[in-house]
């Protein structure tokens, strides 16, 4: 994680890849300031589980740009710190309730498993635990519609309302 003179923070992400063997290596001798302080990343800037994450493709250090993927294998300072990826708790249930209500994007209303209304009622549950009352409500009151036998334009309201408050909570995260 990198951060910037106002303490906006972003991940820096990188696979191995065959094509680019000494690409972790540099990276983390670039980062740790082997070649210089690094000032600037470029890259390609995405979002996981609400958190910014760039993939870098360049870095200014000193005087110079590196480019990882252009390092011969062996090029790097150092062992390489590996992060471990999976999400904080609050994070990986806002993942679960919006992969569960993304379900119904796939296989429509009527064509959901048999055991889809447990699996949204215990996703709320957790989002309850965690402190996304309203979030966790959200998603209840859809299942409550689903389930139900509600109106097919109000349990319709009801998803969209809870899938727009799980992908805010997810950015705000």
């Amino acid at each position: 994680m990198i951060a910037d003179g106002s303490g906006n923070t972003v991940v820096v992400s990188a696979t191995h890849t065959a094509a680019a063997p000494g690409r972790l290596d540099a990276l983390a001798a670039v980062l740790a300031g082997v070649e210089g302080e690094p000032r600037f990343v470029s890259g390609v800037v995405g979002r996981r589980a609400g958190a910014l994450v760039i993939e870098p493709l360049g870095v200014a250090a000193g005087d110079r740009v590196i480019v990882p993927d252009l390092r011969a294998e062996g090029g790097g300072g150092g062992p390489v710190a590996v992060a471990d990826d999976r999400p904080e708790p609050l994070a990986e249930a806002l993942i679960e309730a919006r992969g569960l209500l993304a379900e119904v994007a796939h296989h429509g209303l009527v064509h959901l498993p048999p055991a889809y209304g447990e699996r949204l009622a215990g996703a709320a549950h957790r989002l309850t635990v965690l402190g996304l009352r309203r979030v966790a409500g959200a998603v209840t009151a859809f299942e409550r519609a689903r389930a139900g036998g509600a109106e097919e334009e109000a349990v319709e309201r009801a998803w969209v309302d809870a899938y727009l408050r799980v992908e805010v909570a997810l950015d705000l995260n």
